[in-house]
């Protein structure tokens, strides 16, 4: 039996182009940003109040 898969982040770009880290401290620092970017998302319920203000304001 194998064990646990390696830790990883993958950056990719408007442009297509794509990085995969492999690196501890790199993969750290990507899941922090992650566990950051979650933390202040609206929620499923506000997420389509607020598209729908934005769009009556375009």
């Amino acid at each position: 039996m194998e064990g646990p898969l390696p830790s990883m982040a993958q950056s990719d770009t408007a442009w297509g182009s794509m990085a995969v880290i492999d690196k501890e401290t790199e993969v750290w620092r990507f899941d922090r940003r992650f566990d950051e970017l979650r933390a202040t998302a609206l929620g499923p319920d506000e997420t389509p109040h607020v598209l729908k203000r934005l769009a009556r304001e375009i």
